[in-house]
């Protein structure tokens, strides 16, 4: 019965999704900062600037991360990536990030979201149509000196958004600041009942 128990909860492992999807520059580490402390190069992770100020960047100075040295400031502007990734129908896909408030000491807007990776960029900047899903917050207004709390989002793919790359963007106000990007896939109800039930025949049997 043990080897039963095991064997099963290894094949609801394997076919569920467990791992990570993999999102580039997680922690916006890749390029580092110049000698000011600062970057605008956040690749692969994308931003038109339509917020009318600042383009996103990049900074270590305001802060104290939770992994790494570096952290994305926002300023009203839209950050995106195209994953390699595709959608798969009826796959419950979440996207978290660490989300703070930076400098200004005024109350921050944040939002997460899923997007059509594949519909045109114009529309993915606007924050409309190509949106499939998406959390929004506001932040207290005292800045604590850290990367914040995890934030996250979740989304079932539908059947047409089936075969579609995942996208995933995050905009927040002035000096709102992000870190560490995930992605991953949420094991589905059945799996997570059947993990419990081994675990707890598998404590019983200890007992015994």
């Amino acid at each position: 019965m043990k080897k039963l128990m095991i064997m099963l909860i290894a094949v609801a492992l394997t076919t569920t999704g467990w791992s990570a999807i993999t999102v580039g520059n997680p922690g916006f580490e890749d390029a580092g900062t110049g000698a000011g402390g600062y970057s605008y190069d956040y690749t692969p992770w994308e931003s038109l600037n339509e917020g009318g100020g600042y383009t996103p960047w990049l900074s270590n100075g305001y802060y104290s991360p939770e992994m790494g040295t570096t952290i994305m400031y926002t300023t009203g502007d839209n950050v995106y990536q195209a994953l390699t990734d595709t959608f798969v129908a009826g796959t419950v896909y979440q996207f978290s990030m660490r989300v703070g408030l930076g400098q200004d000491g005024t109350s921050d807007d944040w939002t997460l979201y899923f997007y059509d990776a594949d519909a045109a960029i114009s529309v993915i900047d606007d924050l409309t149509g190509a949106i499939l899903g998406s959390a929004s917050g506001v932040l207290p207004a005292t800045p604590d000196g850290t990367t914040g709390t995890v934030k996250t989002v979740t989304y079932t793919a539908t059947a047409a958004d089936d075969g579609k790359a995942i996208g995933i963007g995050f905009v927040g106000d002035y000096y709102t600041q992000f870190d560490d990007a995930a992605v991953s896939i949420v094991p589905e109800p059945a799996t997570m009942a059947l993990l419990g039930l081994g675990s707890l025949i598998l404590a019983r049997r200890k007992r015994k």
